[in-house]
């Protein structure tokens, strides 16, 4: 049986504008990218970051960019992708080469729309 007050909870969410962040990882990773806040993000359709960046991990709530098509981040210290990259719904292109990825999230199988993948150069054994 489906339950409608969830559904309709969750799509509120999905429309909420993100709350200013007080997490130090998102603010860090909006200004890399030039951009005044993380809820600032929401509205962008790519996000590259430079090969410079030296994050071990992107912020938890990556997954309410939801807008985002492609996310590149080559030649980082990437170590992990947190879960919510599955809800990355409308990502075509995503490419995590050269970085220290040891393992992908289980919702790494929910990226549908992926058209183009590049996870090349990392430290994964296997692919959920």
């Amino acid at each position: 049986m489906m339950d409608f007050d969830a559904l309709e909870e969750e799509e509120q969410k999905d429309d909420e504008v993100l709350a200013p962040s007080s997490d130090p990882l998102e603010e860090s990773l909006a200004r890399m990218v030039g951009a005044h806040s993380f809820p600032e993000l929401q509205a962008w359709h790519a996000l590259e970051l430079p090969s410079s960046t030296r994050l071990p991990l992107l912020p938890m709530r990556l997954g309410r960019l939801r807008g985002l098509r492609r996310l590149v981040v080559c030649q980082g210290a990437l170590q992990a992708l947190p879960e919510s990259v599955g809800d990355l719904s409308s990502l075509e292109v995503l490419v995590l080469a050269g970085n220290c990825l040891e393992k992908l999230p289980d919702r790494f199988v929910d990226l549908e729309g992926l058209l183009q993948l590049d996870l090349s150069s990392n430290k994964l054994a296997a692919l959920p």
